[in-house]
């Protein structure tokens, strides 16, 4: 017990032996009292921080603090039912902090009483500014002799009393404020007994001026004045009886149905006329203002007005807020902790109305499901402003159950409107809502206040919530609510819909989870028949594939959950005696226990291997490839291009007459399809994020390009031999095919195979020990690629390798994987009602758009093996509005050793990736227009002029990305063929198809290695050998960044004159006459013999925006036998930059061949960028050196007219 001061427990000691000697049965009850002082006029007054505060010598300030002490005292370890009696001295007004807003709750048992030292009363002034005793769960509370004024809350103005027995005697209530209850709240209280009490002047904009009563069975009323007062108290489902009552004529009781109000004997509640009992008029009809009515206006008064009373004023409160009305009047405004009431609105016959508001908060997204029961009521119910339920006319009894899906992330919007017509008779209406598993959700009501999550319109809310839950308002796709009555036709707010989260296993009913230890009996038996397990190897369908590498992506495209316990989806193994359950997205069958197959295919390159590995997972698909997709090319181009034995095979081929044989050791276990698409949950929510076709880039390297439509589960081993020995008979191939599948056998150490595990001979081969050996020597094999198996069962180069085999067979049952599948492109399953926030983009096209980018950028192998070659292509138009694909081209032609070959080229725009060029950051529109000059520009920026004169090197340059859509003739397109047709020893015929018919293109392919080339039509016919073809790249600048002569006289001014120029040509020129000036760069050409003719110019007319351009050209001039010499040369009306960034010329070779062409090439750093110099504008020269092909520099022949995002300087 603590200690309160010396004196008064001696006092306590004393009267403690007093009453045990003479009053026994007093000890429990006078031992646990304890006495506290007040007094601030004491000059001895401490606060509770001080020890043995609280004696009459040392009385506490603050009534707050002895409210302190007295529950430190009632909650410690030796206190049991303690009765607390606080002395207050009335010296004063108490006023402030300490001496208000004071919340009492004490242990159970114990009670404590407020009361005047004196006769005289004590004074509480809230000033206006809160309340001043807040009573919970306290045993019993006693107020004696206390006035409290001025105070001020928005449920019980001066006190509340809830889950607690009180009793206020010779008490005075003045000038209290709240919205319901203005002097006193009542709440779910046992015993309340109000005596000899005045409430004057209190006022409540709901209900309740002197006190409002609720789920209390008994309030009593002795001597009780109600002095100006309007609506004074109001009762709901409780019991109040009066004995006598002093009040003026406008004192009224407003009570609900489940209220039982009276006066003596006289019940004085729910008659259907007003009836004056003694002095207190009893109304039956009494309708609330409006919530936006004038006295409330657009501000909360925070004296007079709460949120059930104003619309302006902000609330947060537990539970469903109620509104009910009877025709045009509104009977009431509460706040309900659930929704559920059992006779509404009784005995009125007018037609009724009641509306619900609460909002909702889940504890974990998922599928919720709730209830609703009515009688004699129609119903509309909306969930974020969809309507969930609807029925506009009364039924007598109406029942439902359903499912919504409810997210986590934000509060839902609940509202209800519940209508009756009106009736002859009265009837008895319910209603009731409930989640069916409502642990962990959260119903509140909540009206302006910040952070809640919720928007309202037009009102004080801030930013914060803007961008989540609208309170209410039309459905709008974009607003982060899914309220669209199907999901997929708002993807960017119903994406987490789609998808239902369930258990990742459930057990089927009538059986037990497996993994239980049983013995080899029948009891074992039946227990064993009881576990149901899941197909082995069935969760690798969830992923997809990534056509490039082959492999599963790093992510589950595709959901498999169990959410129902009742339909199995069940596998029987009758090879293996079990059954297997398969989730309801998949079909599957068993096959029976494998003896390893073996087979061996041949392949005449690495393209045709990786060609045949795509036909065959592929073919169910091949019928409708590129119906849609544009990027076919580009797909058939990339697919297993990073294939693990594509790489290893292509790393062991050194020519190309090398021939491939792949044998395969393979065990089936069981097929599988996918008979239902289910999307996982995080591959929606990662595609959602994506806001340009780069984020779409990043989704497609992690949930893969292709999914398995069917696919065989087992186990498989793969080797691929490789020889350089030319095949001229199919004697000869199947002999190689018999070594390749006995060099396996060797390399596994097993005798799977046919012809034994060692190269001797063998009775079952038809090759020798010595022929095995000399084949060995002429070929090269790659390492085993494994597939399924146990991890590490099954390690290549162990010494112990032949046991590891049979280790990894034996676990194939278990663990087994793909290795045969039939592929499907994701892109194909994307619904096109998904949107994405990108304008006018669903998620089909950004997909399609960023899965062609994926392709470009995994064309090509970083290593290229030994046996491929790389080629440009450049194609010659004029601008066309005709919109095409990229062409396809196949080349016949006949090898060294005689044989006839065809390559085919499908060409596809492709993005270059190497950042320090001036590279365009994504790929071309695949049905393409050439433009006859750019436009459409993405983003600009203001540069630093890379070649101008020290004395305006503070200059900037405008530099433009262009789009996609403006890319200018001619194109260019690389290609690798994994044979040279250049070497053919024939005349290649060309077969070029897609052309269409308003085009006449010109086509030049070239090969760096061997710095050769042929230039060809659209018809396949090789143009005149009798003319040379020349290609420029022309690079222009015009502005302040000037050369020659204009520069040499600015360098005479200071520097930073980087207008100076601009003025100058200002007076020299009208703004009119701009258009006419023009710089024109000439390309020359020089015979042998000496004679220079001009090819050809490009003009630059005078432009204020200050861009670089790129412009190109294509020119001709007859062919004649000796070494022709190059230059160009610039004319000037102003100054400005321009050169020749390079130059292609494809010249005839006649003494070599009828229709290969030597190919030359020039570049601008030949020149080292230098510039023409100055004061010799007209008769200045620069050569253009033509060399060889240089492979190091396959990138400088650069098409593009635009830039890539990664060029510095500030934008614009």
């Amino acid at each position: 017990m603590k200690k309160f001061g010396g004196g008064v427990l001696l006092v306590l000691n004393a009267l403690l032996a007093m009453i045990i000697i003479f009053a026994p049965s007093q000890i429990l009850s006078l031992a646990t009292t304890n006495v506290l002082y007040v007094d601030p006029s004491n000059v001895n007054a401490c606060t509770i921080k001080v020890t043995d505060c609280g004696t009459s010598v040392k009385p506490f300030t603050t009534i707050g603090d002895a409210i302190a002490a007295a529950m430190q005292g009632s909650t410690s370890e030796l206190s049991t039912n303690y009765n607390w009696v606080v002395l207050v001295n009335p010296v004063q007004s108490y006023v402030g902090t300490q001496n208000i807003g004071i919340n009492v709750q004490l242990a159970k048992g114990s009670s404590i009483e407020l009361r005047s030292m004196t006769a005289t009363t004590v004074t509480i002034d809230c000033q206006g500014s809160g309340y001043f005793m807040n009573i919970r769960s306290t045993s019993h509370f006693k107020m004696n002799n206390f006035l409290v004024k001025n105070c001020n809350a928005n449920i019980g103005g001066a006190m509340s009393i809830v889950q607690s027995s009180a009793t206020l005697t010779n008490c005075n209530f003045l000038n209290n404020v709240a919205s319901i209850g203005g002097a006193i709240y009542i709440d779910s209280c046992k015993s309340v007994i109000i005596s000899a009490t005045k409430f004057d002047s209190n006022q409540a904009s709901e209900r309740g001026a002197a006190f409002d009563v609720i789920n209390s069975p008994t309030v009593e009323l002795f001597n009780v004045e109600f002095a100006n007062v309007d609506k004074t108290f109001s009762c709901r489902q409780s019991s109040v009886v009066a004995d006598t009552i002093v009040s003026k004529t406008t004192a009224t009781a407003m009570c609900d149905d489940q209220c039982s109000f009276s006066k003596g004997r006289t019940v004085i509640c729910h008659r259907t006329f007003d009836n004056i009992i003694g002095d207190t008029p009893i109304e039956s009809p009494f309708c609330l203002p409006s919530r936006n009515s004038a006295q409330c206006g657009t501000s909360c008064q925070s004296t007079t007005d709460s949120c059930l009373s104003c619309d302006a004023c902000p609330c947060f409160m537990s539970g469903a807020f109620v509104t009910t009305a009877v025709g045009s009047c509104t009977k009431s405004r509460l706040v309900t902790p659930t929704i559920n009431f059992d006779d509404l609105l009784s005995g009125f016959t007018d037609k009724v109305t009641i509306d619900i508001v609460a909002y909702v908060k889940v504890p974990k997204s998922g599928y919720y499901s709730y209830s609703t029961h009515s009688t004699h009521l129609g119903l509309s119910l909306q969930m974020d402003s969809r309507t969930m339920l609807i029925s506009t006319y009364q039924r007598e009894l109406w029942s439902s159950n359903r499912t919504i899906y409810l997210e986590q992330k934000h509060p839902h919007a609940l509202s209800f409107r519940l209508t009756s017509p009106a009736t002859f008779v009265a009837l008895k209406r319910s209603f009731s809502f409930s989640f069916d598993n409502g642990q962990g959700i959260e119903m509140f009501y909540s009206r302006s206040i910040c952070g809640d999550g919720i928007f309202h319109k037009d009102m004080t809310d801030c930013d914060h919530d803007k961008h989540i839950v609208p309170a209410s308002g039309n459905i709008v796709c974009g607003d982060n609510i899914c309220n669209e009555d199907n999901p997929n036709d708002c993807f960017q707010d119903c994406y987490s819909h789609i998808t239902p989260i369930c258990d990742a296993r459930k057990v089927p009913k009538n059986h037990i989870a497996p993994g239980f230890i049983t013995q080899d009996d029948t009891l074992g038996a039946i227990i064993d028949n009881q576990m149901i397990w899941h197909l082995p190897g069935s969760e690798h369908m969830t992923t997809a594939i990534d056509i490039v590498s082959g492999e599963h992506a790093q992510k589950p495209i595709f959901y498999f959950g169990y959410c129902s316990d009742s339909d199995i989806n069940l596998v029987q193994d009758v090879y293996r005696g079990s059954v297997y359950e398969l989730p309801k997205e998949l079909a599957g069958k068993m096959l029976p226990q494998c003896s390893f197959d073996t087979s061996t295919t041949t392949h005449s390159s690495v393209t045709e291997m990786k060609e045949s590995k795509t036909k065959k997972s592929m073919s169910s698909y091949s019928g409708s490839i590129g119906g849609s997709y544009d990027g076919v090319g580009a797909e058939v181009n990339a697919a297993y291009s990073k294939d693990q034995s594509i790489t290893q095979t292509n790393s062991k081929s050194d020519s190309s007459t090398s021939t491939i044989f792949v044998t395969e050791i393979a065990c089936n276990v069981s097929t599988v399809e996918l008979v239902e698409i289910v999307f996982h949950p995080t591959f929606l929510k990662d595609v959602k994020k994506c806001k340009s076709v780069n984020d779409m880039v990043g989704v497609i390297e992690k949930y893969g390009t292709h999914y398995i439509k069917s696919g065989v589960l087992g186990g498989k081993l793969t080797q691929s031999t490789i020889t350089s020995e030319v095949m001229t008979s199919s004697e000869q191939e199947a002999d190689w095919s018999e070594s390749s599948k006995r060099s396996m056998g060797a390399s596994i150490k097993t005798p799977v195979l046919q012809g034994g595990a060692s190269n001797s001979d063998t009775s079952d081969s038809t090759l020798s020990g010595k022929q095995q050996d000399e084949k060995m020597a002429k070929s090269e094999r790659t390492s085993i690629v494994t597939l399924g198996g146990s991890p590490g069962s099954y390690a290549p180069g162990s010494s112990s390798q032949g046991e590891m085999f049979q280790k990894w067979a034996s676990s194939i049952d278990l663990n087994p994987a793909v290795i045969s599948q039939d592929l499907y492109p994701i892109r194909d399953i994307i619904p096109s009602t998904w949107m994405t926030s990108v304008v006018g983009k669903n998620v089909q096209s950004l997909w399609k758009d960023a899965e062609t980018i994926y392709y470009d950028r995994n064309s090509f192998t970083e290593n290229p093996g030994r046996q491929e070659f790389q080629y440009m292509l450049l194609m010659h138009t004029a601008s066309s509005t005709t919109k095409f694909l990229p062409p396809t081209i196949t080349i016949k032609w006949t090898d060294v050793k005689n044989k006839p070959k065809e390559s085919k080229i499908d060409l596809y725009y492709q993005r270059r990736d190497e950042e320090d060029t001036l590279s365009p950051p994504y790929m071309m529109d695949f049905n393409y227009v050439v433009p006859a000059t750019e436009s459409a520009k993405d983003t600009c920026w203001n540069i630093e002029t890379n070649f101008g004169h020290e004395k305006i090197a503070d200059t900037y340059q405008r530099y433009c990305q262009y789009s996609r859509k403006s890319i200018l003739s001619p194109l260019r397109f690389d290609f690798v063929l994994d044979a040279d047709f250049l070497t053919s020893t024939t005349r290649p015929v060309i077969t070029v198809t897609g052309i269409p018919s308003t085009m006449d293109p010109a086509f030049s392919i070239v090969r760096f290695e061997s710095s050769e080339g042929i230039v060809f039509d659209k018809n396949g016919g090789y143009k005149p050998f009798a003319t040379t073809y020349v290609t420029t790249a022309i690079h222009h600048l015009f502005g302040p960044s000037v050369e020659n002569a204009v520069t040499f006289q600015l360098t005479k001014y200071a520097t930073g004159t980087k207008t100076y120029l601009r003025n100058v040509i200002s007076d020299l020129y009208t703004p009119q006459e701009y258009s006419t000036i023009t710089d024109r760069l000439y390309i020359k050409y020089t015979n042998p013999s000496g004679t220079e003719t001009a090819l050809g110019h490009h003009s630059f007319n005078w432009e204020v925006n200050k861009e670089q351009k790129f412009v190109y050209g294509y020119f001709s001039h007859p062919y004649t036998t000796g070494t022709p010499t190059y230059r160009y040369s610039i004319q000037y009306q102003i100054g400005s930059t321009t050169r020749v960034d390079w130059a292609l010329s494809m010249e005839p070779q006649p003494s070599i061949s009828s229709w290969k062409r030597k190919a030359l090439y020039h570049h601008t750093a030949m020149n080292h960028y230098q510039s023409l110099p100055p004061l010799s504008l007209t008769t200045s020269h620069l050569n253009m050196k033509m060399e060889p092909m240089d492979p190091t520099r396959f990138d400088w022949l650069y098409t593009r007219n635009y830039v890539s995002e990664s060029v510095n300087g500030p934008a614009i």
